[in-house]
């Protein structure tokens, strides 16, 4: 702050300051809004998993031939029936990807099989963290549905 010869103080009133430090603080607090969930989300986790398994299903149609889902503790991956052999797929979108953060399944083991003909044995399948939990179930003629 300086002051001039005349007596005139330059600088910001009170008002001024309380002012920019409520743009400050409503600016952080968009901010720490819109920063995502380092866990993420168990619904989002859930209709990435029936999206997947929507396209395991029509890649069994279009390609003739068998694909399983292979849920684990840890994740889940597809396999592809090639000469008599379950192979693993590696290629998006049938990579195997791991349970988001905190994220359990029950059952936590379970395989499924998707013939030529889109016929799967239904599975209902249930995603936990903490207190939060989705069920994702796969009827018989591979229709996929994401319910809290």
């Amino acid at each position: 702050m300086r002051i001039s010869a005349a007596g005139n103080e330059r600088g910001f009133t009170l008002l001024e300051l309380l002012a920019v430090l409520a743009i400050v603080g409503l600016a952080s607090a968009a901010v720490m809004l819109a920063i995502p969930d380092r866990q993420g989300s168990l619904r989002h986790d859930a209709e990435r998993f029936a999206a997947r398994v929507r396209a395991a299903g029509d890649e069994a149609v279009i390609g003739a031939h068998a694909i399983r889902l292979r849920i684990t503790p840890t994740g889940y991956g597809f396999e592809r029936r090639d000469h008599g052999e379950w192979r693993a797929m590696t290629d998006p979108p049938f990579q195997p990807l791991r349970w988001g953060q905190g994220v359990t399944s029950d059952p936590a083991t379970a395989r499924l099989l998707f013939d030529p003909t889109v016929l799967a044995d239904p599975l209902t399948l249930i995603l936990r963290r903490e207190s939060a939990r989705v069920t994702v179930r796969i009827e018989g003629d591979g229709a996929v549905h994401v319910a809290p």
